[in-house]
């Protein structure tokens, strides 16, 4: 096992190539495309008012004129604080999926006192939910969250529909969220997938989850359809910190940690479930994503990397606490964290025909 020279990306992970100079892929294609997302404060002037005539021009007759996602988390919360700024009308959705954490609850609630946005809660079937995370782990495939981020697409395609609403506001951003190697997630649109999965390992039908249609998905991908995705943050010299100070600042928006910590479930998940039967650590990616974002140095992402996510007792409390959510005996769970991991593509899916469609998109694109 080599690491990189530049962040924290070593040859244990397959996508991970270096350079003779010892430099890793993701830091050369960091390298080669940040001049796209860098910007003079005049031209994020300019893109942030072409964005807002896009969204005004796109609203037809509908209310509002986008729909955000929001999780409590640090992208979701300023990407409503942005939309606040630019004084558009937001519709807020959040979907529950039974693992928030009092810290999201806590931030949610002050952002919507703050920002006065209308919200709307979705809250997912827990008996369904539960069974569909049940047959995940005990499918042994890395993407255990892929049931959680499908049905967020699919609330907020659902709820655009229902208002009418053309354009929906995302907060995926390259200069912190560009390097996540291929293998360590799946296709969050991927409902085969999911339907194939629990079709083998579930117990129950499944009649209330939302789920995004394949048509949708595909319409998004290429922006044809009438539900436009809007990625803002990638129009601004977007940096974590900076926007955390922000948060923290206009609505006592309080840190969670590590990144997606702010769901009990996704910090159990990253923090115990990944490394244990996977050997899968997504911090080393998302640290090293602010070290070639100039947000820390490599020496402080060696020493947060080097700090437990959970302290003292937390780990086996947090461990109790998921066996006994989910209606595992303890001795099953062991059994799941100890057996081979299975791929996605074992089971029945859209992996070739989504690698056609990104094919497409990227000719497309050009």
């Amino acid at each position: 096992m080599t690491e990189c020279k530049l962040c924290l990306m070593d040859t244990s992970i397959k996508e991970v190539k270096l350079s003779k100079d010892g430099i890793c892929n993701y830091c050369l294609d960091f390298k080669k495309k940040i001049s796209l997302y860098t910007f003079t404060p005049e031209e994020e002037k300019n893109n942030i008012i072409q964005f807002k005539n896009s969204l005004k021009k796109r609203k037809n007759n509908s209310e509002y004129d986008a729909i955000i996602g929001l999780s409590g988390g640090a992208d979701s919360s300023y990407l409503v604080y942005f939309a606040k700024e630019l004084n558009l009308n937001i519709l807020l959705v959040h979907m529950d999926n039974g693992w928030n954490s009092d810290i999201s609850i806590r931030n949610i609630k002050n952002i919507i006192e703050n920002t006065g946005f209308d919200y709307e809660s979705v809250v997912l079937d827990w008996q369904e939910f539960k069974d569909l995370q049940r047959s995940f782990l005990k499918a042994g495939v890395v993407d255990i969250e892929l049931i959680t981020d499908h049905a967020i697409a699919g609330s907020l395609v659902k709820i655009a529909k229902k208002y009418n609403i053309s354009s929906l506001i995302n907060g995926y951003n390259f200069r912190t969220e560009h390097a996540m190697p291929k293998s360590w997630s799946w296709y969050k649109t991927d409902l085969l997938n999911i339907k194939s999965i629990h079709k083998r390992f579930g117990s129950i039908k499944i009649k209330n989850y939302p789920y995004i249609p394949f048509i949708d998905s595909v319409m998004i991908h290429f922006g044809i359809g009438k539900l436009k995705l809007f990625r803002p943050l990638n129009l601004i010299n977007y940096s974590r910190s900076k926007i955390i100070n922000i948060l923290e600042t206009k609505y006592n928006w309080i840190d969670y940690g590590g990144k997606h910590h702010e769901s009990f479930f996704t910090k159990f998940y990253q923090g115990y479930i990944l490394p244990k039967k996977f050997k899968v650590n997504k911090e080393i990616s998302h640290l090293s994503c602010l070290i070639r974002n100039a947000e820390i140095t490599k020496n402080q992402a060696k020493q947060i990397i080097s700090k437990p996510i959970f302290l003292n007792n937390e780990l086996e409390i947090a461990k109790n606490y998921v066996i006994k959510k989910l209606n595992f005996e303890p001795e099953d769970f062991k059994k799941i964290m100890e057996e081979k991991p299975r791929d996605h593509n074992e089971f029945s899916s859209q992996e070739k025909l989504y690698d056609l469609i990104y094919k497409l998109k990227n000719f497309y694109k050009k």
